[in-house]
């Protein structure tokens, strides 16, 4: 399998085939995509209505004025309804004249006639300013209304697929066989789970619809300036390619400086999680300075990282900006030279001006949307690598319930390699129903591997594993660990309180038994002397507890599940004496009337049990009690003479 890649995959900026494949989590919340995607577009027509509305506020009330020529000269005049021109007539005879039928006044001489008949002559521009005004401010508060609702059901809706995405992938992930974890780190698979996915609902969020909307600007856009005035629409034009060129290359350097910060940023962190995690053997073999050093080499490289960000950005605005403003400056010379000649007016002008902004944004949102996209594509790639990891089990199970299980045991000509090199090499044994045998042998020999095989973390490549007489492969996995328990030498506690730990978070499982299998396995004791007995919270992997009291919850938690079959780890190992009494007295009732198998390095906790395999390269060397193996004075006597001696020197 390959390794699920952090940095590396940079993903193609658009995959038909992964897109269609993310399209199949939007599918169910459609509709709201759609609803989100219609505000939008009534959003962009509402801000494209408004500088309209300064426009002809501009054209028909602020400056109404037309040129018209009398006696070959070119004047600017305000025309006048007839009642009011009547009135005015009589006091300026002089000042109001007519054109084809039409009563006008020039532009100069409306600053001849009195303050309140110039009033009365604007007071229906003034009544259409206010009416403008107001339609302007309605406008504001609907694109505020509309683009509240558009925000808050695009995010609810991004946020709900990526939840069924990360669902989907965190219940893919408890299913994978332990050799994804083994060649995986814990943080990668943290990364698919959370940053790919968060990832993801940029695109979501963003891109699907903005994309459709950036488009649908553009083409509006075009479209009314062409119609207005082609010449000044041609100058708007002529820019976007270099807009478009400006933007695309600087999201090529702003990319490549963003992702050197985030691998410099993501080494930073893992060099603070590892060297934290391990403080203790830091203060104790005095490395501070050391460890100061490098993590200012660290932090060194990740300032100029950011520093290069920053200077890419700091660059790219200024240069837009400036050439917003040079194509501005065309408009208002060209514009100005129209408005000279009578061709445009001054509101249309303003127009153009106006919507000159929101032309370049489309263009830098389309260089931005190509970031996401591609950033969502190696997102996507790599969460579906992990998805499309198969499952630990290939055979469709026979059998989904196990019924009256006894609890034999046995391993047929197993071969068994985690890569290339044999573990396990053509292994063969039986334990029966209710018996209680031991692995023991050097590190290496295989003892581990037969518990990963019998659990099914991992399926072997020959031979046969049965329990009672049925072959494991055709038992569902589920059902076959719930007839299993396991108690290892490294106890994994959970971050919440006792009872839930033993428990599991089973609420099914009352706690007078969790009670009574503590007592039983010698735990209950040193619970109730906690502060809040079952209830007290345990940090992360049970750091505030002893190895002893973490292995005693252990083994309350192997006893609350009943298991048929039990499986002890080194569960022994690294145990002060006293604890060990209080655990052997444990195991003995653990495993009594159950089919128990005991892998020890402690050679003194096993002389009881039953049968004792020795291994060794992946085979069984020795078998028989421990009297029968001190007996025949092979590898087994001598790995307790020599633990004798080295008990016997301490």
């Amino acid at each position: 399998m390959n390794q699920f890649y952090e940095e590396e995959i940079l993903g193609k900026a658009y995959d038909s085939r992964i897109m269609k494949r993310l399209l199949k989590y939007a599918k169910p919340y459609f509709r709201y995509l759609l609803f989100a995607l219609l505000l939008i577009i009534i959003i962009t027509i509402l801000k494209l209505i408004n500088p309209y509305i300064i426009k002809t506020a501009i054209d028909k009330n602020i400056n109404p004025f037309e040129v018209i020529k009398v006696e070959n000269k070119e004047i600017r005049v305000y025309y006048i309804e007839d009642n009011l021109a009547k009135t005015l007539l009589k006091k300026y005879p002089s000042l109001i004249k007519s054109l084809n039928g039409k009563y006008y006044i020039s532009l100069e001489d409306i600053q001849k006639i009195d303050i309140k008949d110039r009033l009365s002559l604007r007071w229906k521009n003034i009544l259409n300013l206010q009416k403008a005004a107001l339609l302007y401010l309605l406008i504001i508060f609907m694109i505020f209304f509309l683009t509240y609702i558009q925000v808050y059901v695009l995010n609810l809706t991004s946020q709900k697929i990526i939840y069924d995405l990360r669902k989907e992938l965190f219940q893919h992930i408890l299913k994978l066989p332990m050799r994804i974890f083994d060649r995986n780190p814990v943080g990668r698979l943290v990364t698919r789970v959370t940053n790919d996915t968060e990832t993801l609902q940029q695109m979501y969020n963003s891109v699907i619809t903005s994309l459709v909307v950036d488009i649908f600007l553009l083409t509006g856009l075009s479209i009314v300036m062409l119609t207005l005035n082609w010449k000044l629409a041609i100058i708007c034009l002529i820019s976007l390619p270099i807009v478009g060129y400006i933007s695309f290359l600087f999201k090529k350097y702003a990319r490549e400086a963003y992702r050197a910060f985030r691998i410099r940023l993501a080494r930073l962190n893992a060099y603070l999680a590892e060297h934290i995690s391990g403080m203790r053997v830091t203060q104790l073999f005095a490395r501070e300075k050391e460890n100061e050093k490098e993590f200012r080499e660290i932090n060194n490289l990740l300032l100029q990282a950011t520093l290069r960000n920053v200077f890419v950005n700091a660059i790219f605005r200024p240069i837009v900006s400036a050439l917003g403003s040079f194509v501005s400056a065309f408009l208002i010379f060209f514009g100005g030279l129209q408005i000279m000649g009578n061709q445009i007016s001054l509101g249309t002008l303003f127009l153009f001006i106006s919507y000159l902004g929101s032309f370049f944004q489309p263009i830098q949102d389309l260089a931005e949307k190509y970031d996401i996209m591609q950033d969502a594509m190696a997102s996507a790639e790599r969460i579906f690598l992990l998805l499309d990891e198969p499952e630990h089990i290939t055979e469709t199970p026979k059998i989904t319930v196990l019924k009256d299980i006894k609890g034999k045991i046995e391993f047929k000509n197993v071969w068994f390699a985690y890569d290339n090199e044999w573990v396990l090499k053509d292994l063969s044994f039986t334990i029966e129903p209710g018996e209680k045998v031991a692995f023991v042998g050097h590190t290496g020999a295989g003892k581990t591997s037969i518990i990963n095989l019998l659990t099914r973390f991992y399926d072997i490549q020959k031979g046969e594993i049965l329990i009672d007489d049925i072959n494991i492969k055709e038992i569902d996995p589920k059902e076959l660990r719930k007839h299993i328990g396991i108690v290892l030498q490294d106890v994994h506690l959970f971050a919440t309180n006792i009872l839930q730990n033993i428990r599991l978070n089973r609420d099914d499982i009352p706690e007078e038994k969790v009670i009574e299998a503590a007592k039983l396995v010698n735990a209950d004791k040193f619970i109730r002397e906690l502060p809040q007995g079952y209830y007290t919270p345990v940090q992360e992997r049970g750091a505030t507890l002893s190895s002893g009291q973490r292995q005693l919850i252990a083994f309350a938690r192997a006893l609350v599940f009943d298991p048929k079959i039990l499986i002890l780890d080194e569960a022994t190992a690294n145990i002060d004496t006293e604890t060990e009494k209080l655990i052997q007295d444990a195991i003995e009732k653990l495993i009594k009337g159950r089919t128990s198998i005991i892998i020890a390095h402690r050679l003194s906790t096993i002389k009881n049990v039953d049968t004792i395999y020795v291994m060794h390269k992946g085979k069984i060397v020795e078998k028989g009690s421990h009297q029968e193996l001190i007996k025949k004075k092979g590898l087994y006597y001598h790995l307790y003479k020599l633990q004798s001696l080295n008990y016997a020197n301490i």
